[in-house]
């Protein structure tokens, strides 16, 4: 996951796998590593230390068990002053990132630590010592190359760094060429060497454009178009007859843009043709679902006969990932279609962007507008940059300033008749750690202190809040301001010294935040307005 630029799930499979192997030296590596990645440098010293004690003193060399100098942490404790010193910006710390790779280079004569040492002399100025350090890198991989395709990977590509230091551009571009045939879907690395000769660009260094070019970025596509007709569409739009063609075009444009990354639904028509095109390429697809394969299958594919259903079956098997973004049955609701193609969206850009790409919008669209939200005319409309947006015209492209004659309303997504409507919003749940241990005669100061406190220290909000013992609920629309919100919540709670209260002085909460298609509607006990289903029992 980390080769492939997925930095929180590796997080998340790196501390899952250490509640079972609590002493794996790799495992704490990974975790520290896919911190660092997400910029969490406290977090990742935190679990450096584990590694070794007050890693981060000047003269701190940390070992191995056995006393051999440990690579892979060394060059973690480095990558963390590396990291301050990109946000500071300070040349004092970009010295003190240099000293630690140098002193990890020393200790360990490893290629990862040496070649960084190189790097971060010449960017300091140090250019003597650059090119010494460079040459002792190029003769340490100068050996036979690794056996694995990982190792290779980082063997050539800090040959090319090395290369470069000295002035042998031609040689650097083979090695780095060499290495970016090696990475295959390992995007996340070719995206690391990317960014260290970003590094040395910004600060002067004469990068030649080739280089750039041998490491390009994969190209993430959001891919969103019309479902194949019903039989009784009234006006054609994508009759069984434009199937062949349908595809040679998806195709065409897969390959002019190089596609390598794909997220879609997997609707009949469209979504399937684009899946199947993708996975001959050998690309990877990532399928979104409003809610349950069974129902969307039922919806969205069936009608189209027994061929495509096969095809959907097949489209699940091979796609890298399957996600479900409800879990009630489908009662006919737009909403769910409109946050599927802004969840597309955000899971593309999630993918790309610690990848140093832009996900591009590829849309098989009639050109005319509909009124279902969430649609394909809405997603095309609603795409936030026009240059990265590519549309297959599908049938007669409406005439400019002519309304297209009325028919029947033929929407991408069916919809059912039903009275209750979900609406997407973002949700909090909160709870204080502890409560059930505070003693009875303290309830009066916890329910009067601890809510008075954090009520006077909270921003003001327009959306839905309720309360009960320790548990806050809080609704809104706008993602960003309950995300401030909690931050609010979490500084008062953090910040406040709770023993002058009353209360245990070590109190703590915890906070949980989410996005999804919710039901409201009104409490037939309390006649109070009430959020309810899947996802906020998800928060919570």
């Amino acid at each position: 996951m980390l080769d492939q630029g997925q930095t929180f799930l590796a997080h998340d499979l790196a501390r899952e796998a250490l509640r079972r192997f609590p002493d794996s030296v790799r495992l704490r590596q990974a975790t520290a590593l896919a911190l660092l990645r997400a910029g969490a440098l406290a977090e990742a010293q935190d679990v450096l230390e584990d590694l070794y004690p007050a890693p981060l003193r000047a003269d701190a060399i940390p070992l191995r068990h056995g006393g051999e100098a440990d690579e892979e942490t060394l060059g973690l404790i480095a990558r963390v002053y590396k990291d301050l010193w990109k946000r500071s910006g300070r040349a004092e710390d970009a010295r003190r990132a240099r000293d630690a790779y140098g002193r990890g280079f020393e200790a360990s004569g490893g290629p990862w630590t040496g070649i960084n040492a190189a790097t971060l002399s010449w960017i300091v100025g140090d250019r003597t010592q650059a090119a010494q350090i460079a040459r002792q890198v190029l003769n340490a991989t100068g050996r036979d190359s690794p056996h694995t395709e990982a190792d290779q990977y980082w063997h050539f590509a800090t040959r090319g760094e090395a290369l470069l230091l000295l002035g042998r551009e031609a040689e650097a571009v083979e090695a780095y060429t060499r290495a970016a045939s090696l990475a295959g879907q390992r995007y996340g690395v070719v995206a690391a060497s990317r960014r260290q000769l970003q590094l040395l660009a910004a600060h002067g260094f004469p990068v030649p454009a080739s280089l750039f070019q041998a490491l390009q970025p994969p190209s993430v596509v959001v891919f969103v178009g019309h479902m194949l007709d019903r039989a009784d569409r009234a006006v054609p739009r994508f009759p069984a007859s434009q199937e062949a063609a349908v595809a040679a075009q998806i195709a065409r444009h897969l390959d002019e843009t190089d596609a390598r990354i794909g997220y879609c639904s997997a609707a009949c028509g469209s979504d399937l043709l684009f899946i199947e095109a993708m996975r001959s390429r050998g690309a990877e697809v990532h399928v979104v679902l409003p809610y349950s394969a069974d129902d969307f299958l039922d919806a969205s594919v069936r009608y189209a006969g027994a061929r495509w259903v096969a095809r959907f079956g097949q489209a699940l098997e091979m796609a890298a990932s399957v996600k479900y973004l409800s879990e009630e049955s489908v009662q006919g609701d737009d909403s769910l279609f409109g946050w599927m193609g802004r969840m597309l969206l955000g899971y593309a850009t999630l993918a790309a962007q610690p990848l140093g790409a832009d996900p591009v919008l590829l849309a098989v669209w009639d050109g005319r507008a509909s009124a279902l939200a969430g649609g394909t005319a809405d997603l095309v409309a609603g795409w936030p940059d026009p240059a990265r947006r590519r549309v297959i015209p599908l049938g007669p492209p409406a005439k400019p300033g002519v309304t297209p004659a009325p028919h029947a309303p033929q929407p991408d997504a069916p919809r059912t008749q039903s009275a209750i409507r979900r609406q997407v919003k973002t949700l909090l749940f909160a709870d204080v750690v502890g409560y059930s241990q505070i003693q009875e005669d303290r309830m009066p100061a916890f329910m009067f202190s601890f809510l008075e406190r954090v009520a006077e220290n909270l921003p003001p909000i327009s959306g839905f809040v309720n309360t009960w013992g320790d548990a806050i609920f809080v609704l809104m629309d706008d993602a960003t301001r309950l995300a401030e919100y909690a931050l609010a919540l979490q500084e008062v709670v953090c910040d406040t010294d709770w023993a002058e209260y009353g209360l245990p002085r070590e109190m703590s909460i915890r906070i949980g935040l989410h996005a999804g298609p919710v039901f409201e509607g009104i409490d037939p006990i309390t006649g109070a307005l009430n959020y309810y289903g899947s996802h906020v029992n998800r928060a919570a």
